[in-house]
């Protein structure tokens, strides 16, 4: 992982905690996780995207990204996404479309799917660096950490000197960070990188280090990293792939 090697992963990560303003903010998405019953995977995949040519021919109004998990114990699970909605976008949806969606997936995708999940989540709009253009990106390296409780804000503190020293040289690193909303267990962040392709995971020149050294000295890096290692309690990563083909895509794009 290029970002910072002494912690084997990426180190950047989000606020925990969003102001009451900025959560009523267009940033809210809702998230599903959908794990395919044992020896399915085709006839599940097949299923879904019969779901989503469903959902496209009767009256989807929101856009649904997917992506594939490729690696790690959730290998082979879908990820299916909608973004850039308020609270209220979440009420119109379930007066709406949404339980008309919900039961059409029952009749067709469940008997598939060994496991389903929902997430609320809510994207840092103060710390994110997107490219200018997102269709070229296809991967998605995505870390998630669990913090020591109480920690959070020294965690944040410290995020936000990697998030400063990027943008000051401009680097062409491009994530967002996630805030858990509803449906997630404990003080967690997750990071999201986008890349085009598997070599874009090399580490870049200069590196996170060398970058990080310039702007805060050898003792300065070394006290940034130690105040990160200490929140953390454990630390998963992932990688996924955009699924277009899996994907709702109406006007105003993903």
């Amino acid at each position: 992982m290029r970002l910072v090697r002494p912690l084997a992963a990426a180190v950047l990560a989000i606020s925990l905690t969003l102001a009451p303003g900025q959560l009523q903010a267009q940033n809210l998405a809702q998230t599903w996780t959908l794990k395919p019953a044992l020896g399915s995977g085709a006839a599940f995949e097949s299923a879904l995207r019969d779901h989503i040519e469903w959902r496209k021919a009767n009256g989807e109004t929101w856009n649904w990204t997917t992506y594939q998990v490729v690696t790690g114990p959730d290998q082979g699970d879908y990820v299916i996404r909608s973004g850039n909605h308020t609270w209220a976008d979440f009420d119109e949806y379930d007066a709406g479309f949404g339980p008309v969606g919900g039961l059409a997936y029952g009749a067709t995708v469940m008997s598939l799917t060994a496991a389903a999940s929902m997430t609320i989540t809510a994207s840092d709009t103060t710390r994110m660096r997107l490219p200018d253009d997102l269709d070229e990106y296809n991967l998605l390296n995505v870390v998630t950490w669990t913090l020591v409780p109480g920690r959070e804000g020294a965690f944040n503190e410290a995020i936000d000197k990697y998030h400063a020293a990027i943008t000051e040289v401009d680097a062409p690193m491009y994530y967002v960070f996630i805030n858990p909303v509803a449906g997630s267990t404990g003080p967690s962040m997750t990071l999201v990188i986008f890349e085009k392709n598997w070599a874009g995971f090399a580490e870049e020149d200069p590196t996170m280090n060398e970058i990080m050294t310039e702007k805060y000295g050898e003792d300065g890096f070394a006290e940034i990293v130690e105040q990160i290692t200490s929140s953390i309690v454990s630390e998963e990563t992932q990688i996924a792939r955009l699924r277009r083909d899996l994907s709702i895509v109406l006007d105003g794009g993903m």
